[in-house]
């Protein structure tokens, strides 16, 4: 079973997508599973879906729930799966029936780390990335995670621009950096790297325009001017390509 938490949440079967078979309330205990493999106690499940409810009650929510989620899951040809095992007290998602896209991203962010392929580690983790945590959906439990990946996913692309520009892909580092922008508009040293990147590709309109797009994002969303730092970048470069193309 497939399951896509970045972007809109998609629960895939061979082709068939399955979460109309699940209650709302289902579809979020299944989504809190997933971002918790390492398993929770009840409690901490009920107090982060059901925060307002009497404990009693909670835990008839939680049993309810889960009863609907693990019949919704069931197909065929696993007709008795429970999808959430109990150890203890403690529930945690049978990883072996999923394969989901956050696990996947934490496991290529680790293979980079190490310093095997990191290129096509980093590649592969930005690929999966087609969207916000849970995009859509609104879980409050769910905001401080949603803060993390996002973190996460800037921080990758960032490193994935490094390595594709110390490997001579100027142009590739160009559309990590944009899209960690896109996710952190306000983070100014983004722009400085991205037009140091447009610099080494002697491309000064799209130096331009990316201070123009900076100085846009920071008058609109916090009242600010960029930095001397980065005027004085953008001049130079700028002053440093127009010298170059007269000689």
């Amino acid at each position: 079973m497939r399951v896509s938490l970045f972007g809109p949440p998609t629960i895939l079967l061979g082709d068939e997508e399955l979460s109309g078979r699940l209650r709302r309330k289902s579809r979020e205990l299944l989504a809190f599973f997933l971002l918790h493999p390492q398993g929770v106690g009840r409690e901490q499940v009920t107090e982060a879906l059901w925060p307002e409810t009497d404990p009693d009650q909670a835990a008839e929510k939680f049993w309810k729930q889960l009863g609907d989620m693990r019949r919704g899951l069931r197909s065929e040809s696993n007709p008795t799966a429970k999808f959430i095992e109990r150890s203890g007290d403690i529930y945690r998602v049978e990883t072996d029936e999923f394969e989901v896209d956050v696990w996947r991203f934490d496991r290529l962010l680790a293979e980079a780390a190490e310093g095997n392929k990191t290129r096509e580690s980093l590649s592969a983790a930005a690929d999966l990335c087609g969207g916000e945590l849970l995009e859509g959906v609104y879980y409050d439990w769910a905001l401080p995670l949603r803060d993390h990946f996002r973190s996460q996913v800037i921080d990758m692309l960032v490193e994935f621009a490094e390595v594709c520009d110390r490997e001579g892909d100027p142009e590739e580092a160009a559309r990590a950096l944009t899209r960690a922008i896109g996710l952190e508009p306000y983070a100014e040293h983004l722009y400085r790297e991205l037009m140091n990147v447009y610099g080494k590709l002697r491309r000064a309109t799209d130096i331009q325009r990316v201070y123009r797009e900076l100085e846009a994002a920071l008058s609109e969303g916090l009242q600010a001017e960029p930095t001397e730092e980065t005027t004085a970048l953008k001049d130079t470069l700028i002053r440093e390509l127009t010298q170059g193309a007269q000689t």
